[in-house]
């Protein structure tokens, strides 16, 4: 877990030139040190960095490291590397990778500026091969960028990774604000939204009581909630998702554009996912779990079931072969392509939605 890493590194990639009469050393992602095929790119230097304005990371998916939830990109070193971006007036773009070949070539050649190393690169094998690291896990750049290199280390505190764990793990914290509204549920009604669930029931193209489980699994009806990643109100609606259907975010705080907003969203995976899932009744189980971790994992959980020779049409079987994106052996192969997701809260996610959903079906009114 990237919370229990003591502190973050910054390490420095050797691609000095070794003399010819010396045996080469062949590092773990291939490389053969004193081969200077790979090193004839000039260095970017952090001036070139702030005068593009855009810091570029590569990383391989993981917990600790960087992935996608609900469609928001999360993840303690993300973070971590996020805030010395701002604080440098820097956009961030992370790029994933497959494996540390990769990562490593991106940083011989200067297509990116720092990689960041998962926990399961361990300091022995990192010193055996000349890499300077005092922590499991590591940021890297090119020896030959001093300033960044420099930049980081006056920049970063030991603090910073305890705020950023934080972040992205707050196990120990509700998923959203309690502090509420109070709203008066009528006599035989399941909340007080059941109007507005009604009205956009034919926009999402579900049934009303079924936006209303999830209203109930999202936020127990509390048009205040704000979870940990920025989702707001009744529906847990995230910022970007509103903007794209034409919602002001600043509205998201409010039941009607909430529910609407939501209705769009849940309307716009349907369409998504119409191709690949054909049955109606199967579609709604994947659309589910869409809203809940975002469509890309699910189509990678299609993808991936289709590769393992599963069955990719069925909820029943996809949501089996989806808990396999938790684990790197998995997220990391081709077909793959948003990489870690945290599957397991998805695949709960969709029974307890589908769990109150036949209780509302109960409902009278």
């Amino acid at each position: 877990m990237a919370a229990k890493v003591a502190v973050a590194a910054i390490v420095v990639f050797s691609l000095s030139q070794c003399q010819k009469t010396e045996a080469p050393i062949v590092t773990p992602w291939g490389q053969v040190i004193g081969d200077s095929s790979d090193n004839s790119h000039s260095v970017v230097s952090f001036d070139d960095i702030l005068q593009q304005g855009e810091l570029i990371a590569v990383t391989m998916s993981g917990p600790e490291t960087y992935y996608e939830y609900r469609s928001q990109p999360v993840g303690t070193q993300y973070f971590l590397l996020l805030q010395f971006a701002k604080a440098c007036g820097l956009s961030l773009r992370v790029d994933l990778c497959s494996d540390t070949t990769t990562m490593f070539k991106r940083i011989r050649q200067n297509q990116a500026d720092i990689a960041i190393l998962p926990n399961s690169l361990k300091n022995d094998s990192l010193q055996r091969y000349q890499l300077a690291t005092i922590s499991s896990i590591g940021w890297i750049v090119n020896s030959g960028n001093h300033q960044l290199a420099d930049t980081l280390a006056r920049w970063y505190r030991p603090e910073y990774l305890n705020r950023a764990a934080s972040a992205s793990h707050p196990v120990s914290l509700p998923r959203y604000a309690t502090d509420t509204k109070r709203y008066k549920t009528p006599r035989g009604a399941i909340s007080p939204f059941d109007n507005l669930f009604r009205r956009y029931a034919p926009t999402s193209r579900l049934h009303w009581k079924l936006l209303a489980a999830i209203a109930a699994q999202e936020s127990a009806f509390n048009p205040s909630a704000q979870s940990w990643v920025g989702a707001r109100g009744l529906m847990q609606v995230m910022p970007h998702t509103a903007t794209r259907h034409g919602v002001s975010p600043d509205l998201l705080y409010q039941p009607n554009y909430n529910i609407r907003a939501a209705a769009l969203h849940l309307r716009y995976i349907q369409q998504q996912l119409a191709i690949q899932i054909r049955d109606p009744r199967e579609r709604i189980l994947f659309t589910l779990a869409a809203y809940n971790a975002g469509l890309g994992h699910v189509t990678d959980a299609i993808a991936l079931a289709a590769h393992l020779n599963r069955d990719s049409r069925h909820w029943s079987s996809v949501s089996q072969v989806m808990l396999l994106l938790q684990q790197p052996a998995y997220n990391r192969l081709p077909v793959v392509r948003h990489g870690y997701a945290r599957s397991s809260e998805t695949v709960d996610y969709v029974e307890r939605v589908v769990a109150r959903y036949q209780t509302f079906k109960g409902f009278r009114k």
